[in-house]
């Protein structure tokens, strides 16, 4: 008995555009340079959420309430995560944008930026 897991293309899909593929948007491969990629975002989003909880409980220190401080903290720390994001992606996009990749390849450009537009949009 086959079925979609263990078969693949599946017999289903009669057109090769049918299938998932993950180097659809951009036709690259997603390499060991595109999972460092992701580790990159990963490390930016928990730095980030890391900055904005510390900003939480020192103004929590100062005897302002939970929602209040949360919504300070949000205001003061909104700017320069705002900030890194364009910087982040203005930096990588020489190397997103190269037709060759030498150490760091291409793919992990794109993921930065593409997870970096994804948290501004």
């Amino acid at each position: 008995m086959n079925d979609i897991i263990t078969e693949y293309p599946p017999k289903e899909a009669k057109e090769p555009s049918q299938h998932f593929h993950p180097r659809f948007p951009t036709n690259q491969a997603l390499g060991m340079p595109a999972l460092v990629g992701f580790l990159m975002l990963i490390g930016i989003v928990i730095t980030n959420a890391i900055v904005l909880m510390e900003r939480v409980k020192q103004n929590e220190k100062k005897g302002i309430e939970v929602k209040a401080a949360l919504l300070k903290a949000g205001k003061t720390r909104l700017r320069p995560i705002l900030m890194t994001a364009p910087a982040t992606i203005g930096a990588l996009l020489p190397l997103a944008l190269s037709s060759e990749g030498g150490l760091i390849s291409r793919s992990l450009a794109i993921v930065v930026i593409s997870g970096l537009l994804t948290l501004l949009y």
